[in-house]
C-alpha cells in the first residue's frame, strides 16, 4: 500500500519499480527499479529518505538494495548501496540519516558522506533515532531468536561529531525473560533523554546514562500488534524530553483508542 513521504508525497510500488508520486497532481516525480520499500521523514519534512530491497541479478542471483536522500520535493540528493533490508530508521532536519545493518549502525550527512560507522553486537532486528540536529544518534539491537547465550536487547547512544560512545546498556530488563524486540525509539533534541518502546508492552524512558527514569506496561493485545483492522500503538518524546505519550490498545477505530499524556520533570 502507499506510504506516506512528506508534506505532499507518498511512496508507491509498481511492478519492480517504486515511484515517490505526488499526491496533489497524481504524477511520479521519480522511480527506480526495486521490490519493495520504506520511508522515514525528518521533523520539519524537508529531508525524506527511501530504504528499497533492489531486484536480484538473473546471473549472480546478488541483489542490490540502496538507501536514498531526497528534499521535499521529491528530488533524489544522493544514492548509497547497502546490503540487507531493515526498515526502520531515521532523519535529522539537516539531512543526517541513521541507519543499523549488518551489525553497524551507519550515519550518513546530506551529501551522502559516511558520518558515522560503529560496530553493534546484535542485528536481527536494529532500529535507530536521531536528534533534530543530528549530533546524537540513538541505536537499539535485540539477538537472532534461537541463539543461546546472547539473548537480550542492547542498546547505545552515539555522538555523530566525537564518533563516540555516551552510553549503552546491554541489556534492557524484560518481563519473564521473554524475547522482544525495540518497535519505536524517540530522542529528546539534546539528546539526554530516550523513550523507549518494546513489542511485549514496556515503555521505558531513559536518562542522559541511559539508566531508566520512568516506566509503563501496555495493556497486552489479543490478536497481536498490528491487527489489520486496528489503529497501531504510537509514543512520542517531546523535544524537551519531559512530555511522554502514548495510545493504547490497538482499537477498531481512532475515535475508541485511548492516549496518555505524561510529564517527567528533569
Amino acid at each position: 500500500m502507499p506510504v506516506g513521504l512528506g508534506r505532499d508525497l507518498i511512496l508507491t510500488r509498481r511492478p519492480s519499480r517504486m515511484s515517490v508520486t505526488s499526491v496533489e497532481s497524481g504524477k511520479s516525480r521519480v522511480s527506480w527499479p526495486a521490490l519493495a520499500g520504506w520511508s522515514a521523514v525528518s521533523p520539519l519534512e524537508n529531508f525524506l529518505a527511501v530504504n528499497t530491497i533492489g531486484i536480484a541479478d538473473t546471473v549472480s542471483g546478488q541483489r542490490q538494495d540502496e538507501l536514498r536522500l531526497l528534499d521535499l520535493e521529491g528530488t533524489i540528493l544522493w544514492a548509497r548501496t547497502l546490503t540487507a533490508d531493515p526498515r526502520l530508521f531515521a532523519v535529522s532536519n539537516f539531512g543526517d540519516v541513521a541507519i543499523a545493518r549488518e551489525r553497524q549502525l551507519l550515519v550518513f550527512d546530506r551529501t551522502g558522506a559516511e558520518k558515522l560507522r560503529v560496530p553493534i553486537p546484535r542485528n536481527s532486528v536494529g532500529r535507530t533515532a536521531i536528534t533534530s540536529d543530528g549530533r546524537f544518534a540513538l541505536v537499539a539491537s535485540s539477538a537472532p531468536v534461537g541463539r543461546h547465550g546472547t539473548g537480550g536487547i542492547w542498546i547505545a547512544l552515539f555522538d555523530t561529531s566525537t564518533k563516540t560512545a555516551v552510553w549503552s546498556r546491554k541489556n534492557l530488563p524484560v518481563e519473564g525473560g521473554k524475547l522482544a524486540e525495540v518497535t519505536e525509539l524517540s530522542l529528546s533534541d539534546d539528546g539526554q533523554r530516550a523513550l523507549v518502546r518494546l513489542n511485549t508492552g514496556p515503555v521505558f524512558l531513559l536518562g542522559p546514562d541511559g539508566k531508566r527514569l520512568a516506566s509503563w506496561n501496555l495493556e497486552r493485545i489479543s490478536r497481536g500488534e498490528f491487527d489489520p483492522e486496528g489503529v497501531p500503538r504510537r509514543t512520542w518524546l517531546s523535544a524537551d524530553g519531559e512530555l511522554v505519550a502514548f495510545t493504547m490498545p490497538v482499537a477498531p477505530s481512532i475515535s475508541g483508542a485511548r492516549g496518555w499524556l505524561f510529564r517527567v520533570p528533569r
